[in-house]
């Protein structure tokens, strides 16, 4: 997993002079870029970025964005950091502005991270600059280039694919197989539809200078979290994003917004143990940045900053034993590529053997991992042990670090909100056990849903 977080500061056009002479790291202090990155940096200790930029919207809004990240490097440890920053010279055509030149190279290229941080120099300086001169000469100089920059978290698993149709379109990759490079490049090849093309799990936002504009989304299963507010100031609105909702309640409370979620929602989190929909209750009075997050058609699942986008009618099918089996194996797979080992969490259950089996089979050698509860109660190594043995794989049972107290405590304020799931304890044990000895492992989620992996769901 990744961290990301951002701002998108919306000006409406008649406060344009004030944004304009309004330095950038005013407009979005690295205070607050601070508390973003403070609550998600456990999610990625390899790597972390920001990114900042400004842009000029067709309606008039003056628009600043500013991105963190905090990186687990998983896939192409060399070529993919983030923010992934892609430069297209001025007047190169892109999706949105109609179609490109066939046959020849598209320009454009990747900014190296030393690259990216002088690119942040250059807009905090040139903002300070215009603040007591020409504001429109600063907003000129910074359209001399067209950018597109992305933070995500998650895997594109057929990245490959799509990296190979891009490249017959001309575009050139800097990277040697960064998922991450195919979004920047998908973004300007298709506009918001890349979404429709995305075979993974992701949590993703995608900034255009062209447009002024953010596409964000999730997977349609939510396996990545994203959760996003809007906060109103007097002169413009935010728009924030974060992998945590912890981030945005601390940002919100450093703005001096503590409001509570509406009491609409409780009934929802006392059924369902969590609210569909991220933080409610968020300010709807923001003209300019209602059309600013764009949910594409296929990305059926998101709640866009406190806009539910209601999900897509999906083609509906029905499914054979044979079918089940071959979307198992490709699925599973499909999630083995990695620049690390990867292995297999255990239990012993319906979804994780049915994985680990899979794996096994398609890798021909399989680790798998099973943690040792202390409660003899709610152990079940045994089980995960006896399958490890029918399918032949290198098997460790390893012990698990109990510490209720003080995990609780680091919970709560990582999550920041109500959360009903009883397993959130010993998942965390296990996954603090399992990351003493490998980097990437396979669970199955939805395995228990799917196949009734448990009484309650035959009973439902």
């Amino acid at each position: 997993m990744c961290g990301i977080g951002g701002i998108l500061r919306v000006w409406p056009p008649d406060q344009r002079d004030l944004a304009l002479r309004t330095p950038h790291d005013q407009s979005i202090p690295e205070q607050w870029l601070d508390i973003l990155d403070d609550a998600v940096k456990h999610r990625g200790p390899d790597g972390q970025g920001r990114f900042r930029d400004r842009a000029l919207r067709a309606d008039g809004c003056v628009v600043d964005v500013a991105f963190v990240h905090r990186r687990l490097s998983i896939i192409d440890h060399a070529g993919g950091h983030q923010p992934m920053v892609l430069a297209v010279p001025k007047g190169a055509l892109s999706a949105s502005s109609g179609p490109k030149p066939t046959g020849r190279p598209i320009p454009g290229r990747l900014l190296s991270i030393e690259e990216l941080n002088a690119h942040n120099r250059r807009i905090l300086a040139e903002s300070h600059a215009a603040a007591g001169t020409d504001p429109e000469r600063a907003l000129e100089a910074l359209s001399s280039h067209g950018r597109i920059a992305v933070v995500f978290n998650g895997c594109i698993y057929n990245h490959r694919e799509l990296r190979a149709e891009l490249q017959r379109s001309g575009h050139v990759f800097s990277t040697d197989h960064s998922d991450t490079e195919v979004l920047v490049h998908g973004k300007r090849e298709w506009g918001d539809d890349i979404l429709g093309r995305l075979d993974g799990m992701y949590a993703l936002c995608i900034w255009d200078s062209s447009q002024g504009s953010c596409l964000s989304a999730r997977d349609r299963f939510g396996e990545k979290p994203m959760c996003g507010a809007s906060i109103s100031l007097k002169d413009s609105t935010l728009d924030v994003f974060a992998s945590t909702a912890g981030a945005l309640l601390r940002l919100r409370a450093a703005l001096g917004h503590t409001r509570m979620p509406e009491p609409g929602r409780w009934p929802e989190w006392l059924t369902q143990g969590y609210a569909s929909f991220g933080l409610a209750g968020v300010d709807e009075d923001w003209p300019c940045a209602r059309d600013i997050w764009r949910a594409g058609e296929d990305a059926q699942t998101c709640s866009m900053f406190g806009v539910s986008h209601e999900l897509a009618q999906g083609r509906r099918r029905t499914l054979t034993t044979s079918d089940v089996e071959a979307l198992l194996v490709s699925a599973v797979q499909s999630r083995l590529e990695a620049d690390v080992p990867v292995g297999c969490l255990l239990s012993g259950g319906v979804d994780s053997s049915l994985v680990a089996s899979i794996a096994k089979h398609a890798n021909g050698e399989l680790r798998t991992i099973t943690v040792r509860m202390p409660d003899a109660r709610f152990d079940e190594s045994s089980y995960g042990e006896r399958v490890a043995s029918l399918i032949g794989s290198t098997h460790t049972t390893v012990e698990c670090d109990v510490r209720p107290a003080d995990d609780l405590a680091s919970l709560i304020r990582t999550i920041g909100l109500p959360f009903g799931d009883s397993s959130l304890l010993p998942t965390l044990w296990a996954h603090r056990a399992v990351g003493r000895e490998m980097r990437v492992v396979l669970t199955g989620d939805g395995g228990d849903e799917l196949f009734a992996g448990y009484e309650r769901y035959r009973a439902a």
